[in-house]
């Protein structure tokens, strides 16, 4: 609806008339996630500007394309400084250096709280195996098999680790919403991302509740009851 249409350009005292005569899509200028930024395209001559970028698509290496766009500088004005050739991947990913900054530091804590939730489950399944030492003594003096006490030993542990995991993925969900605005080329809600989370989080309690379980399996009655 605005093609035609005439708005005032620059500030109040330098404003002058300019006529809409062609809309382009949705672009990112100032920043790679810039989303609903008004922006303008001018002929040079109406605007000039001491600096200028030309963009270049071409199936050869960098260093060709810079001695070709030196040689046509040259041809147009010797006087001119020599350009400034970069691929556009590496602009991009200095635009997206700030979430990969935060996202590693996010990795790294993320990493560290569950190597700290495991220690504290190891912690609290070696202690729960060592109160009840005479108690899995009788138990094995019963005719309990050891691989019944270490399943449920596993399963003592991990109903905590279960339980905190499930909230852990609800909150996660929660708050990937309010993330997916500083995220590009990614959703917030990524399937991926969530599974292999969870898988790590599901190895470092294996890990954690493994040693305290196999030990309880392996006391013996009678060194049980003498300790008793």
């Amino acid at each position: 609806d605005a093609l035609g249409e005439v708005f005032g350009f620059g500030s109040v005292a330098e404003s002058r008339p300019m006529r809409i005569i062609g809309i382009t899509p949705d672009g990112r200028y100032r920043d790679i996630s810039d989303t609903g930024t008004g922006f303008v395209y001018l002929p040079y001559r109406q605007r000039p500007r001491s600096g200028m970028h030309v963009f270049v698509r071409s199936d050869a290496g960098l260093r060709a394309v810079d001695q070709r766009m030196s040689e046509i500088q040259s041809r147009i004005d010797p006087r001119l400084l020599k350009p400034l050739a970069q691929p556009l991947e590496d602009i991009a990913s200095l635009t997206l250096l700030p979430q990969k900054i935060a996202g590693g530091l996010a990795t790294a804590l993320g990493v560290l709280g569950s190597l700290l939730a495991g220690i504290g489950l190891y912690g609290m399944l070696a202690q729960l195996v060592a109160s009840h030492t005479h108690e899995i003594g009788v138990r094995i003096a019963l005719g309990a098999a050891p691989a019944a006490i270490r399943r449920r030993m596993i399963w003592i542990g991990a109903r905590p680790a279960v339980w905190g995991a499930g909230l852990g993925m609800l909150l996660s969900v929660l708050a990937a919403g309010t993330l997916e605005g500083f995220l590009f080329g990614v959703r917030g809600r990524d399937t991926l991302a969530f599974a292999a989370g969870l898988t790590l989080l599901a190895m470092i309690c294996a890990a954690a509740l493994a040693r305290p379980a196999l030990k309880a399996a392996r006391v013996l009655p009678s060194e049980a009851l003498r300790d008793e």
